[in-house]
């Protein structure tokens, strides 16, 4: 089966870091100790925009990915570098990533840092190899949109788009 007709399954990193992540959001309710008001309200603000990041793409790569009818939205059938997708190169995995910063400032309890960190990890991972699998998938086409988009630096994406011509 060649790669491009091979069903897109996941990373099992990914996997791992959802659940990971899914422990993480348990803890909370068992662990949970915010003397920093700040960090707390900043961590529901982080929380906001892991939602838009986790959300947004499947709009995006479902009206500009040519993906089939009665497919999933990750079955796109071309390199997405619009929308969201014009600022970062993954934002699911960006969106997981900032879930776990957020429940880390919002309970400030170690056991819920340590969980997060590991998640971040994983996560992280799992973009490396969903690199390569696109790169795979789509060729120079996806290389040259490497070049162009941060992998999960959001706000380097938008710096980037601003300061062109």
């Amino acid at each position: 089966m060649s790669n491009e007709n091979k069903p897109h399954e996941g990373h099992p990193l990914f996997h791992v870091a959802g659940i990971v992540t899914v422990v993480q959001f348990v803890l909370i309710f068992f662990f949970s100790d915010p003397k920093v008001p700040a960090l707390f309200y900043t961590g529901w603000g982080i929380w906001i925009v892991s939602l838009v990041l986790g959300w947004l793409p499947i709009h995006t790569l479902r009206k500009k990915g040519n993906v089939p009818e009665g497919e999933s939205y990750v079955k796109t059938k071309a390199v997405v570098d619009t929308g969201v997708y014009r600022f970062v190169r993954h934002p699911q995995y960006t969106g997981l990533m900032l879930f776990n910063v957020s429940l880390m400032l919002i309970t400030q309890h170690w056991l819920v840092g340590v969980v997060g960190v590991i998640s971040i990890i994983l996560a992280y991972a799992s973009t490396l190899q969903e690199d390569q699998a696109l790169v795979r998938k789509f060729g120079n086409d996806y290389k040259k949109y490497m070049e162009d988009v941060p992998r999960t630096n959001v706000l380097l994406g938008i710096y980037r788009r601003l300061s062109r011509p």
